[in-house]
């Protein structure tokens, strides 16, 4: 017998290494593709937070001197150890961290382990869902916590199921420390912990007389334990009570407002940035109030104001609940920082080949997670179904990112794993009842998880992506000449998906003033100020360009510039060439297909060809991608109205001035509807 054991603790290990050697070589080289993308050395959003932070903590500020915005403390305090070491080398921070995210397949595979009550075949392909599952390759190489997140929360779930198995009560305490570390990164994890008190102390049991308090209790502290050194500092440099970050209040906010979309999304004329979050949701409360906040005030001021809005309009708040709900539970990941399938299709085509995503994971996991409860469900069920509805229920009141739903991920391929294995024994079995009822279920819940909801455009990336090419242009003469066409491209990108972006603009002028093109970076400039008229970093270069074009002109003529094939679509539109014209917007919506404009010029053209039915589905294609895009329901509207459909006309309009009350060719198009 003690013979047997250890031959399956053997294969065990085996497999294991296996799902190791997968994971981190896979990793290992999408690390290697990336290596060469300009924003690798040169992080921006929250990274770039926590770099700077690191590098503080090398130069000798341990402690720090403001309280924390973004959470992830102890982040910087890792990425500081490891550049030390390596003296700011970001390929071996990437390395490290990939080793640790192929830890990380290990834990999900002991996940699925506990969960089948230690079979080897559903454990193994636990493994291996997690190794091909790109988004976590993704996050791993990212200059983010959520990696060791995932960790924490992993180990989390297995020390409290070891708990169960082996009645040694100190794993609880471990468990809460562990928990409480996961907390450092993503605080609304907390909510979990109702529910591990609950199958702690009663395994779910609603008997209250026969809990043990004592297990409960040591998770409670070790969570304490981790979390309080962060709320003590804080009290220390800021002399205000916050718990760990003092972010939650403009994110709620963010997440509760009239213009809320249910993602990342600054609601316009709220005076906030996306580019400098923390400064200005300090002055638009600090104006709004006429005095000084301290953080946790300036958190209570956006939390009062999302308050307000759900107060006074309570069935949008339930409306915009139901919305993140479905959001939460869709296939795209929804982008907070770099876009997951941008990087994919620009410089890591490996992630193509880690082709598991949440599209499949989840509906194999929640067919299983329905089978397993109608039946007679474990306490490790209980538990692993209670943490994903704790979780979804601490993220859905602020917004939906894939970076705040991955948590789940772990235990969606674990559960899908076991499901997996399952549906292949009721195969052997022939049981066809069961079998139909999971295949019906997992077709429902299929559709359910990939429909279509929202697909954020590539704009934020792309900004990132095309500033990173221009200051390594600047920084080496050596890459001039290709980097700089490489970020005059990205930035008008940018500025063709939106056009009023001041952001943009200015690092698109950046960009023509290095290469000498004066009257492209005077346009440039000139728009930013359109825009933003309050805007004054732009004037004294706007000034000295002007000055330069007024004595030498332009250096270098704008048609020598890099063009998109939106730019070049445009020549052959206004030259007559249709049918170029024609396959070139539809090669820009293609690369990009969250371009308005594109499928604007293109639906107008074909309908200008004879082609009505065909420009009017390519536009409906075009409302479908971008809902909210008052340019293209307007023409959608007003080719319904050419072709008779006036009620459709006027609903498309209707809803133009719904979301911009002074769309001008939205009213006088329903004026003329009236008369």
């Amino acid at each position: 017998m003690p013979l047997k054991k250890l031959d399956i603790f053997g294969r065990q290990k085996s497999l294991m290494a296996i799902i190791f050697v997968i994971a981190f070589a896979l990793r290992l080289l999408f690390l290697i593709q990336i290596s060469d993308a300009p924003y690798f050395d040169k992080p921006s959003g929250d990274s770039k937070v926590f770099f700077d932070r690191s590098q503080e903590i090398i130069d000798g500020d341990v402690l720090g001197r403001e309280i924390f915005f973004y959470s992830s403390p102890p982040y910087p305090y890792f990425l500081a150890l490891v550049f030390w070491l390596s003296g700011n080398s970001f390929f071996i921070l990437g390395f490290v961290q990939i080793f640790i995210g192929s830890i990380n397949c290990l834990l999900i595979f002991l996940l699925a382990n506990k969960l089948s009550r230690g079979k080897k075949t559903p454990s193994f392909i636990a493994g291996l869902f997690a190794a091909f599952y790109g988004l976590l390759a993704f996050f791993d190489a990212s200059l983010l916590m959520i990696f060791f997140t995932l960790v924490f929360v992993n180990l989390t779930l297995l020390l409290l199921i070891e708990f169960k198995e082996s009645k040694k009560q100190v794993l609880t305490l471990w468990a809460g420390i562990v928990l409480g570390c996961a907390a450092l990164d993503r605080t609304n994890i907390l909510l979990f912990v109702p529910v591990g008190l609950w199958f702690l102390a009663g395994n779910f049991s609603f008997t209250v007389k026969k809990w043990k308090w004592k297990p409960a209790l040591l998770f409670i502290v070790g969570t304490i334990v981790m979390i309080s050194p962060v709320t003590i500092r804080n009290y220390f440099v800021g002399k205000d009570f916050v718990l760990v970050a003092s972010n939650a209040g403009v994110n709620f906010y963010i997440g509760n407002n009239p213009h809320s979309l249910g993602v990342f999304h600054i609601p316009p004329e709220s005076g906030l940035s996306n580019y400098d979050l923390p400064g200005t949701s300090v002055n638009v409360a600090e104006y709004e109030t006429g005095r000084e906040l301290k953080p946790s005030e300036v958190s209570q001021f956006w939390m009062k104001k999302a308050s307000t809005f759900i107060v006074n309009k309570p069935l949008h708040e339930i409306s915009l609940l139901w919305r993140k709900f479905l959001l939460f539970w869709n296939a795209y990941e929804i982008p907070n920082n770099l876009n997951f399938y941008f990087v994919k299709r620009a410089f890591g085509p490996i992630l193509h080949v880690m082709f598991l995503g949440f599209w499949l994971i989840a509906p194999i996991a929640l067919v299983g997670i329905v089978w397993r409860l109608r039946k007679n469900p474990t306490s490790i069920d209980k538990l692993l179904v209670g943490f994903l509805i704790a979780y979804m229920l601490s993220v859905i009141p602020f917004f939906v990112t894939e970076r705040y739903r991955l948590p789940i991920v772990p235990v969606l391929i674990a559960l899908a794993a076991v499901t997996i294995v399952d549906i292949f024994d009721m195969a052997k079995a022939r049981k066809l009842r069961e079998l139909l009822f999971l295949g019906l279920g997992f077709a429902l819940i299929g559709i359910f998880v990939n429909w279509p909801r929202i697909r954020p455009n590539y704009r934020y990336t792309r900004t990132i992506v095309g500033i990173r090419y221009l200051e390594r242009a600047m920084e080496n003469p050596e890459l001039f000449s290709s980097d700089i066409k490489k970020a005059i491209l990205q930035l008008k990108w940018t500025v063709e998906l939106e056009p009023v972006d001041p952001f943009a603009h200015f690092q698109l002028g950046r960009a023509f003033a290095s290469v000498g093109y004066y009257s492209g970076a005077i346009y440039e400039w000139e728009t930013v100020l359109k825009i933003d008229p309050q805007n004054k970093s732009v004037t004294g270069p706007l000034d000295a360009v002007r000055a330069r074009f007024k004595t030498k002109g332009n250096s270098v003529s704008g048609e020598l510039l890099p063009k998109t094939s939106y730019e070049e679509a445009l020549t052959l539109h206004e030259s007559k060439h249709y049918t170029s014209a024609m396959k070139k917007y539809r090669e820009t919506i293609q690369e990009e297909p969250f371009h308005f404009q594109a499928y604007n010029n293109l639906g107008i053209l074909l309908y200008e060809r004879g082609r009505h039915r065909e420009a009017i589905e390519l536009l409906k294609q075009g409302v479908k991608t971008i809902p909210n895009n008052v340019v293209l329901l307007y023409d959608l509207g007003m080719l319904y109205y050419k072709t008779g459909e006036t009620e459709r006309a006027r609903q498309l309009w209707e809803r133009c001035v719904e979301l911009k009350p002074d769309c001008r060719p939205a009213l006088e198009a329903l004026e003329m509807f009236k008369r």
